[in-house]
């Protein structure tokens, strides 16, 4: 699969020590914030090779016609077990990842009309934020 870079990604910094305050568990631009993740989860149960692997957050890209998107958000969405989150309505059509704590990803097309999104495997190739941060200083 191709590299899929996202400019934005609402991650939780639960089960570490010391905790990353530099994680926000919403996101958008403009100081507006078009997603919020809820809760993390595992990766989706049907799936042997991705159930076991703990949840980090969620990337996206930002708004940008309008960047403060509608104002509505869609009911609750899910993503993996356990890994819920909400979005403004204007991400509807929009491709989203799912990111693991060992930096794989799942990525789906955001249906904001269907509360369970389908994930498709993309292996270590969804660019975040965070990944342009740590190979920037030569972590990765």
């Amino acid at each position: 699969m191709p590299i899929i870079s996202f400019t934005s990604q609402a991650l939780s910094a639960y089960g570490q020590s010391p905790v990353n305050l530099s994680w926000s568990l919403s996101g958008g631009t403009g100081g507006y914030n078009t997603v919020e993740l809820l809760t993390v989860g595992t990766g989706p149960v049907n799936n042997a090779s991705l159930s076991a692997k703990q949840v980090r957050g969620i990337a996206f890209n930002a708004l940008t016609s309008p960047s403060s998107g509608t104002g509505i958000f869609a009911p609750t969405l899910s993503a993996a077990t356990g890994t819920t989150f909400r979005v403004d309505r204007a991400y509807n059509g929009a491709t989203f990842a799912v990111i693991y704590t060992d930096g794989s990803s799942t990525i789906f097309t955001c249906v904001t009309s269907t509360v369970a999104q389908s994930l498709t495997a993309n292996n270590y190739d969804s660019v975040t934020p965070n990944i342009r941060r740590l190979v920037q200083l030569g972590y990765r």
